[in-house]
């Protein structure tokens, strides 16, 4: 990210583009309990000149690989949970429109405890979530051919998740590819066409169950 000077507290602050798309795809998943309140938000973090964004309730998991590359941006270190209060604001278009904000991104600066969020008129300065997400990346299947004769799946887990890729792609309809490595374990839910966006439906132990 480009260093743009210090917060008041003399700490340097970075410069990114927040990837609303990413972002409005990662709502369904967010968890709305208190007591795992290190779920409640988006994390968002680098891999290489890339930003992956995921959320998780500990019963689906949603991870988006940005679209957004700037050679400009240093991408370096983050990581981050933005608090899910301001990811819903910032998912609905009546409260950016006032703000003239409008497009796919906007821009952000973050150190380690806070987030500003760059609107016309000055920034939305918000306290980023304590603490340290999951490493989400042992519930992610590898993709494997596997013949489930029997699933029992929660219908408002894969409403959401149908959601969040509807969000992602635009599209309310699309064939998604469901794979596992063994019944009872972990189902990815994909599509080939936006190979950015995977979805991952978890058994609720996984998390300690909401």
């Amino acid at each position: 990210m480009t260093d743009i000077g210090h917060n008041s507290e003399g700490a340097k602050m970075k410069e990114f583009n927040l990837d609303l798309k990413a972002l409005k795809s990662c709502l369904p998943a967010m968890s709305n309990e208190e007591s795992r309140y290190f779920l409640c938000g988006v994390h968002i973090f680098e891999r290489g000149v890339t930003m992956i964004y995921e959320a998780t309730n500990g019963h689906i998991l949603v991870r988006v690989e940005s679209d957004l590359q700037n050679e400009e941006f240093d991408y370096t270190g983050i990581d981050i949970i933005v608090p899910a209060f301001i990811v819903r604001h910032l998912c609905k278009a009546a409260f950016l429109k006032p703000f003239g904000m409008e497009g796919d991104f906007i821009p952000c600066h973050v150190d380690a405890t806070r987030i500003n969020i760059e609107m016309l008129d000055g920034l939305i300065n918000v306290k980023l979530v304590d603490g340290t997400f999951p490493d989400c990346s042992h519930v992610i299947p590898k993709t494997s051919d596997v013949t489930f004769n029997k699933i029992n799946i929660n219908g408002k887990y894969m409403e959401a998740l149908a959601k969040s890729i509807a969000v992602f792609s635009g599209s309310p309809l699309l064939a998604l590819q469901f794979t596992g490595e063994k019944y009872g374990s972990p189902i990815l839910i994909k599509n080939d066409i936006f190979k950015n966006w995977l979805g991952v439906l978890m058994p609720a132990t996984l998390f300690d169950a909401e």
